[in-house]
């Protein structure tokens, strides 16, 4: 009697995908409310900046066509200038808090997103379910990881982007530098980065 093994090989070839598509799935139906809940905190400090945002460029519009400039030498209208200069200074305080705000939701993402990660699995029980079945634990957590830290990335870079250009009346008129602590840290490059960070320490800090 003869029997025909099946390719191994190719067959774990063919159902790698589904495995993957699978994994993605529950790992969306896992985290959904927490990924909504990123995706609205961010929108929230997106349109507050936005409509902010625009009357202090409407000043600096102004500050620009009356060639104004903070290290001018007696512009023509030199009332207007001050107004205007007055105005733009007055909403530092705004752009401060706006910084903060910014800040914040790297330590937000750390703790209710990064932190609960691994540890709600010890808490509930579900590890010895989740991890003893076909998919290694390590496939588990690379999936994850990379699912919510790229929804991380992808909210953060248009957001950084915001900010810098609600910064830009500020830096070219000279009471601010992008080069500030405050002000380097949420741009679309370092934002992101300091974003993953804190879902990455989360993780490691809920687990230990």
């Amino acid at each position: 009697m003869t029997t025909l093994a099946p390719d191994r090989q190719h067959q774990y070839v063919k159902k790698s995908p589904t495995l993957w598509r699978s994994m993605l799935r529950v790992i969306w139906i896992q985290h959904r409310f927490s990924v909504l809940v990123m995706i609205g905190i961010f929108g929230l400090i997106a349109a507050f900046m936005l409509v902010t945002g625009a009357s202090i460029h409407g000043d600096y519009a102004k500050y620009l066509s009356n060639k104004c400039s903070y290290f001018g030498r007696n512009p023509v209208n030199g009332v207007e200038c001050s107004n205007l200069s007055a105005s733009i200074l007055g909403s530092l305080d705004l752009f401060t808090i706006v910084e903060i705000i910014t800040h914040v939701v790297a330590v937000l993402i750390a703790m209710f997103i990064g932190a609960p990660l691994v540890s709600r699995e010890f808490e509930s029980g579900s590890y010895q379910f989740a991890w003893t079945q076909g998919t290694p634990r390590s496939s588990w957590l690379t999936m994850k990881l990379l699912f919510l830290g790229m929804m991380v990335v992808v909210l953060a870079i248009p957001l950084g982007l915001i900010a810098s250009w609600y910064a830009q009346p500020f830096n070219a008129t000279g009471f601010v530098s992008h080069w500030q602590p405050g002000q380097f840290d949420v741009t679309a490059v370092t934002l992101p980065v300091i974003c993953l960070a804190g879902l990455l320490a989360g993780v490691l800090i809920g687990a230990l």
